[in-house]
């Protein structure tokens, strides 16, 4: 059981690392420190909606290919992006990891699938970690730390954050 909840907690922060990832190499080297402790603050679901917003492209897998001017064999690089439902997964840990998950679901230590909604039992919260795993998987396989075009929205984020602006999703 044990195992669970900080599995729970690892995927949690690793989906975190991941997004940060992307915006972190977007951000210019003379500013990045500080205002990676201002974005920071904001969810992944909110700070990923407002940013594919701004830019659509960056919630689509994008392949580069580069060939040599010297003639040398071509290679490619792929860029594969944090999904909504992978941000999702992320708040839907955070209600399993808090103490009202218990309270919320009574019957969440049952060996069973029962049809209720959320995470009724631990084996529903068992394949919503199984999912966020292979998500993060596929988020993590690319070559390219971000989009092609990330850089642009992020400059967005930072505009809003120092005009005062708070990041909203809708």
């Amino acid at each position: 059981m044990e195992q669970l909840f900080v599995s729970a907690l690892m995927l949690r922060l690793g989906i975190e690392a991941r997004l940060f990832e992307y915006i972190e190499a977007e951000l210019p080297n003379e500013k990045r420190r500080e205002q990676l402790m201002r974005i920071s603050e904001y969810q992944a679901s909110k700070l990923l909606a407002r940013l594919t917003r701004l830019n659509p492209d960056a919630k689509e897998e994008v392949y580069v290919k580069l060939t040599p001017v010297d003639g040398g064999a071509s290679f490619g690089l792929r860029y594969t992006p944090m999904t909504d439902s992978l941000a999702s997964i992320h708040g839907r840990l955070g209600e399993l990891l808090h103490f009202n998950f218990f309270i919320k679901n009574p019957y969440w230590y049952m060996a069973d699938r029962v049809d209720y909604p959320g995470l009724p039992t631990v084996l529903h919260a068992q394949d919503l970690i199984e999912q966020g795993i292979r998500e993060l998987a596929e988020a993590t396989s690319g070559d390219l730390v971000s989009h092609p075009q990330f850089r642009a929205a992020v400059e967005h984020v930072i505009e809003d954050l120092d005009a005062g602006n708070p990041l909203d999703p809708g």
